[in-house]
């Protein structure tokens, strides 16, 4: 039974709740970040890590956003969490793209549940100059895991960029 709330708002991410033996629940850690630009020059057919590179929130200070731009679970933190991202990628040249694939990796590791691709065509006639995907998932995490995104876009050829406007990389624990 709950009999105190703490924090600003239990609508917003980093609230915690007290229960009657004082026990305290909270759905932190919690992140989110993006892009500052774009990132430019991906190559096709490659698997490249995304650059989330600005935070809007990091309750725990658990995203690096300066070196491996990636989440990590502190100490004290074990449990399950609700992950979520979504890529915008654009070709550099017009309509040019043709796949996109995008994949969490844990603790190094591509998650093989995790991957998205979106293909328009293998020829020419049919390429795009936008893709889209999005993804969410419930993970059991360690404290010490980590989790990464990477993506390949395939183009007919030259590069792909991908773009801040609709590109994120969200966490946040649950509470069980």
């Amino acid at each position: 039974m709950v009999t105190a709330i703490k924090g600003n708002d239990t609508s917003t991410f980093g609230g915690e709740i007290k229960t009657n033996n004082d026990a305290v629940i909270s759905n932190r850690p919690a992140f989110s970040a993006t892009l500052s630009a774009n990132q430019t020059g991906v190559s096709s057919a490659t698997w490249t890590k995304i650059i989330f590179d600005t935070e809007i929130l990091d309750t725990n200070s658990a995203f690096d956003n300066a070196t491996n731009y990636r989440f990590t679970v502190p100490s004290g933190k074990a449990g399950k969490y609700f992950i979520s991202w979504s890529i915008r990628a654009e070709s550099e040249t017009t309509n040019n793209l043709y796949l996109l694939q995008a994949q969490t990796y844990k603790n190094g590791i591509a998650e093989v549940n995790d991957q998205i691709a979106i293909q328009e065509s293998t020829t020419s006639t049919y390429y795009a100059n936008k893709f889209s995907t999005a993804f969410s998932r419930v993970y059991d995490l360690s404290d010490g895991d980590y989790l990464e995104l990477y993506v390949k876009v395939t183009t007919g050829s030259g590069t792909a960029r991908i773009m801040p406007n609709g590109t994120f990389f969200n966490a946040h624990k649950l509470i069980v």
